[in-house]
């Protein structure tokens, strides 16, 4: 498992130690954060150390494999991942894509068509001409150095950039504002219908609360099954609300807090320090981050002497 980030690198280490089994997968799917990434460690295994596996003669086809799973397990593909990530071998920078249009190794730790990948130039408000050049030579046209049109197509093409990443951001931030809205109308529809239902929970849990179950039990079986159909009746509504994301107020024991509580009376105790909540009178519930209704309490003061 890759629970703390280090998957790939515990079983290499393991490898190196004389294990010859790794339980991974690929692209590191897995339960929780994923499991050992194979995309990640056949390459360092076959590419950095040097071992021997039967899979390294089709090594040149492992980003369209890690594609493949991606599509087949209905998952967007990791840019980012190491060897077989889009950006794995992609060059943003001017002084980055000058250095590796000169000295490939500069920035590139292995040729990527080993991996099956490929190296990209982006041209962006970083950009300068070489990484311009490279750009236009890789899509097969002809571009003068010197030229004046060289530079007026970078100035052109960092405008449009900055254009198109402040809509993105505004286009964010509006979907975001949008969810959040959409949520709040969404806890507020409920929650005046829940705040109804909370007193029919209460008359249920004031009604269990004051039968003896043992006596009734022992006296009749159809107060026994009545008194069972008021226990799940509960049970079902506090499983309703947990579906709605309506909470319990955790309160006994705890601070007093003016935004959850509401305190009716003071209880005079040492053994517990001053604000704590002593009794609770009636539960308080919550709906996501809205109060339903406050818990009413009593809070703990220090005996006076």
């Amino acid at each position: 498992h890759n629970d703390a980030g280090v998957g790939a690198a515990v079983s290499i280490a393991g490898i190196e130690a004389g294990a010859t089994h790794v339980q991974g997968t690929f692209n590191g799917y897995g339960e929780r954060v994923g499991n050992a990434n194979l995309t990640t460690i056949i390459p360092n295994l076959d590419l950095k150390l040097g071992f021997s596996m039967n899979c390294s003669p089709n090594l040149g086809n492992l980003r369209d494999i890690s594609l493949f799973l991606s599509d087949l397990a209905n998952q967007s593909h990791d840019r980012k991942a190491p060897y077989v990530g889009l950006s794995a071998f992609t060059h943003k920078g001017g002084a980055h894509a000058d250095a590796t249009k000169k000295v490939g190794y500069s920035y590139e730790h292995i040729q990527p068509e080993k991996v099956g990948n490929k190296q990209r130039v982006l041209v962006s408000d970083m950009a300068g001409r070489s990484s311009l050049l490279m750009k236009a030579q890789e899509l097969g046209v002809n571009i003068d150095r010197s030229s004046p049109d060289t530079k007026a197509i970078i100035d052109k093409l960092k405008e449009l950039e900055s254009r198109i990443l402040t809509s993105l951001a505004e286009n964010e931030n509006l979907r975001k504002r949008f969810d959040r809205e959409k949520e709040d109308l969404s806890n507020y529809v409920i929650s005046n219908f829940a705040k109804e239902i909370l007193s029919v929970l209460d008359n249920l849990q004031r009604a269990i609360a004051s039968v003896k179950v043992k006596e009734v039990k022992e006296k009749s079986d159809s107060l026994s099954q009545l008194f069972e159909g008021i226990e799940l009746t509960e049970k079902q509504i506090i499983s309703t609300f947990e579906r709605f994301k309506i909470e319990q107020i955790k309160s006994l024991g705890e601070q007093f807090d003016p935004n959850i509580h509401q305190a009716m009376f003071e209880v005079e105790k040492d053994d517990q320090e001053a604000g704590t909540v002593a009794e609770v009178v009636q539960e308080g519930y919550k709906i996501g981050d809205r109060l339903l209704r406050p818990a009413l309490v009593g809070v703990v003061k220090k005996k006076v002497k």
